[in-house]
């Protein structure tokens, strides 16, 4: 390939990643947004049907989630870790408790699993290829 077509594959491949992280960030956004509304409605700790570790897990995220957004634009490495880490969490708690809740009630009331679980295959899916991206150009991670 000629130097050209090598610098054209190079942006080629570094606009896919920022479309990429984009989606991670309006992802995380989201979630923030709905846990500050969350808060706004129901003050702090605002999920006081669920156990007290819950309730703090779900609140916490209102934190951890813009976190995630800053690390992915400024240490990408890092942000990719901890949107993982957070996704997982999140759908790995909020399906346990969903199915609990089905289980002994009959309902389930869990609906954001259907955009959780898509988003974090998403995730678990581009991680690998933003990670290995980071080491074709210079990296913010150091």
């Amino acid at each position: 390939m000629s130097f050209w077509g090598d610098a054209l594959a190079l942006s080629d491949s570094r606009a896919r990643g920022h479309a990429v992280v984009l989606a991670y960030v309006i992802a995380f956004a989201v979630a923030t947004i709905c846990h500050l509304f969350d808060i706004a409605r129901g003050g702090w700790l605002p999920y006081k049907t669920y156990a007290p570790g819950l309730n703090v897990f779900w609140t916490s995220l209102t934190f951890f989630d813009p976190l995630a957004i800053v690390l992915l634009w400024k240490r990408r490495r890092a942000g990719l870790g901890l949107a993982l880490l957070i996704i997982t969490v999140d759908v790995a708690v909020n399906l346990s408790v969903g199915v609990r809740e089905l289980v002994q009630s009959g309902r389930f009331t869990f609906w954001g699993l259907a955009t959780q679980v898509p988003v974090g295959v998403f995730m678990w899916w581009t991680a690998p290829k933003l990670w290995a991206a980071e080491s074709t150009y210079p990296s913010r991670d150091g």
